[in-house]
């Protein structure tokens, strides 16, 4: 719970900062209200780079989870690779 309120609180900070730099952008005349919604060249590749960055993450956490879920015995024990029984349950892992 107090990791979704921290995330939660630097994506608020985030947009703010966002919304704060456009605002002063507009006011001090550097960019105007069209510029906006203009997609350029940066900002394409920036897309896809956070996109291959989060299908990057799923793959690896999809990864880890089938890795560790070989290491679990159906009563949810962790085991080691050299144990041929589970301690809690002594069920064989074969």
């Amino acid at each position: 719970m107090k990791r979704c309120i921290v995330v939660f609180a630097l994506g608020l900070a985030a947009g703010t900062a966002v919304l704060a730099y456009n605002l002063w952008a507009y006011c001090c005349g550097r960019c105007t209200l069209r510029g906006f919604l203009v997609i350029g060249p940066f900002e394409k590749t920036m897309i896809g780079l956070t996109l291959v960055a989060g299908l990057s993450l799923v793959a690896l956490k999809a990864f880890r989870r089938r890795q560790l879920a070989g290491r679990r015995c159906n009563c949810g024990a962790m085991l080691s690779d050299a144990w041929a029984f589970c301690p809690e349950c002594g069920v064989s892992r074969r």
